[in-house]
Order: C-alpha cells, then structure tokens, then sequence
C-alpha cells in the first residue's frame, strides 16, 4: 500500500465519521422512550468509537510505515481524539445510569455531545485543510 492510498482511507473514514455524528443528531430525535435513546446511544457509542479508532489507526500507521514526520499536527489530532473518545464515553454513561425517565434531558445531553464532535472534528478538517495549503505552519 501506497502513502497516497493510506490517506485517501484516512479522508474517507474522516468523511464517514463526519456524516455519521451528523446521523447521530437523527438517533437523538427520533427515540420517544428513555430506554430506546439508552439503546441507541450504546449501538451510537459503538459505531463511533470503532470509526474514531479506525481513523487513528490509519494516521498512526501512516507514520510508523512511511516516515510521515511526527508534528504538532498529529499531536493535536491525537489529543482532540481522545477528547471526543473521553465525552462519547460520558454521554454514553449518563445516558445509561440515568435513573428518571427524562428522555427531554437524555436527548439535550446527546445532542450537545453531538455538537461538540461535530465541531473538534469539523476543527481538525480545516486545520489539516489551511496545513496543507501552506496558510498555517503547524
């Protein structure tokens, strides 16, 4: 496998991911009982962090196969992952563990852990995007 290839997987899993969080905003509309949201955020949280992890690996494999140099860039992605790995997990707990049948609550938390992703991840596109184009030297 050729680095270009590698990174043509690593956009289109970004891509997947970016319209996966988007359908994720769909999970936290449509359930109309605390333990349907329950079940789909635990189906969510797991298609999510195998996507998130995907992604890491293939930027992680991309540095060790092919000398691709290890910068403040992929530092950031690595940090910001974990970030959105750290809040999918808490969502995905006190979605779990909520004992009152608050599905108004359940769907306000989902949707704002939903938001934030969307914008690391959104954040990390146009970081990369303005890194390539030579306008910020990270």
């Amino acid at each position: 496998m050729e680095l270009t290839q590698l990174l043509s997987i690593h956009s289109l899993l970004v891509k997947l991911f970016l319209g996966f969080i988007l359908a994720g905003f769909a999970v936290a509309l449509v359930p109309k009982s605390i333990d349907k949201i329950k079940r789909a955020s635990f189906i969510y949280t797991m298609i999510f962090q195998l996507i998130a992890t995907a992604i890491l690996a293939t930027g992680i494999y991309a540095i060790v196969a092919f000398d691709v140099p290890f910068g403040m860039s992929e530092i950031i992605m690595s940090i910001v992952w974990a970030i959105m790995m750290f809040v999918e997990i808490k969502k995905h707990k006190y979605i779990k563990n909520s004992a009152y049948d608050d599905i108004g609550l359940a769907k306000k938390r989902f949707l704002t852990t939903s938001i934030i992703e969307l914008l690391l991840t959104a954040g990390v596109v146009v970081m990369m995007i303005l890194k390539a184009k030579g306008v910020l030297a990270i």
